[in-house]
């Protein structure tokens, strides 16, 4: 009976540890269930603000897109507006010049031609000037005699 009563309490000692172990197992297990619950709303937090960082990028390489094409556009407007200024002032430049050369070729014209005729004149006025001087000789071997 003592032997039985040693199995007994042997038993029932074995018997509470194991319900103690069973139920620190089942309140770990427990625990760790919610700790997953908890680790898993959080990944779908980070999921989720993970999907709005991308579309908030995609968005920012979008606007910078259309920023850049909009300001390379400008880019050539002004280069083309610049470019057409620059060939019409070209253009009126040599313009300027072509009459300004017209205008020297006239005036260098006028000059030619009042030269040609003062030296046509000089040539004129030296034929009268020996038509003269050959006068004055004969009437100088007309008086001699």
């Amino acid at each position: 009976s003592d032997q039985h009563q040693a199995l007994r309490e042997k038993y029932h000692m074995i018997h509470v540890k194991t319900s103690q172990k069973e139920t620190n197992l089942s309140q770990a297990l427990e625990d760790a269930q919610h700790d997953l619950h908890h680790t898993k709303q959080a990944l779908e937090r980070q999921k989720e603000n993970l999907q709005k960082l991308e579309e908030n990028n995609e968005k920012d390489i979008i606007a910078l897109q259309n920023d850049w094409k909009k300001k390379r556009e400008a880019a050539n407007e002004l280069f083309e507006s610049q470019k057409e200024e620059i060939q019409l002032a070209h253009r009126e430049k040599v313009s300027t010049l072509k009459k300004q050369q017209k205008a020297l070729k006239q005036t260098l014209k006028s000059r030619n031609d009042e030269l040609a005729l003062a030296l046509s004149n000089l040539e004129s006025t030296k034929k009268k000037l020996k038509t003269l001087e050959g006068s004055l000789q004969e009437q100088q071997v007309q008086l001699k005699q």
